[in-house]
């Protein structure tokens, strides 16, 4: 769990997945982190998180889909 929090307070990205309006924070490390979550009144609600070995195939194909939109 500690580790989902530091992706989300120190994400390497930050991208916004439009459908959702979720945030989601990739923390890149030997298998990176993607945390899917949402702030609902100053309380942080991870919707998802998992690991994947390919981070930036993930990243590359849905910005080129057009389903999340870098924010840093």
């Amino acid at each position: 769990m500690r580790s989902i929090i530091d992706a989300v307070n120190a994400p390497d990205e930050l991208f916004l997945d439009r459908r959702t309006g979720y945030m989601v924070a990739v923390k890149k490390n030997d298998q990176a982190l993607v945390a899917v979550y949402n702030v609902v009144d100053d309380e942080l609600e991870i919707i998802t998180a998992f690991r994947t070995s390919k981070p930036g195939k993930l990243i590359r194909s849905r910005l080129e889909k057009g389903c999340w939109v870098r924010v840093r």
